[in-house]
């Protein structure tokens, strides 16, 4: 086989979505932001545990598609199984 019948083999496949990665090991947990504490940190109240308040940060892909997060919205966040005082808000409910 040419190089040109290989390029137009390799044309015709179609192509995958990119699928965006996720950590498999992340704990998706609901909350409410309770205190904005400036430079996107916020504490966040979890509702499966209202004792718990935990630290987080907005994702990269919140930041990038400039969504603005206040205090008294439901947020979906991801904490590591290793610290679960740190998290990520990766959704915005409200």
């Amino acid at each position: 086989m040419s190089k040109k019948q290989q390029l137009s083999k390799q044309s015709q496949r179609p192509a995958k979505p990119i699928q965006p990665k996720k950590n498999k090991n992340a704990i998706e947990q609901r909350g409410v932001i309770v205190e904005n504490c400036g430079n996107t940190n916020f504490r966040i109240q979890l509702d499966i545990n209202p004792d718990m308040i935990v630290n987080g940060t907005i994702s990269g892909k919140m930041r990038m598609h400039y969504i603005k997060v206040n205090v008294g919205d439901s947020v979906i966040v991801e904490m590591s199984p290793y610290d679960l005082t740190h998290c990520r808000i990766t959704k915005r409910l409200n």
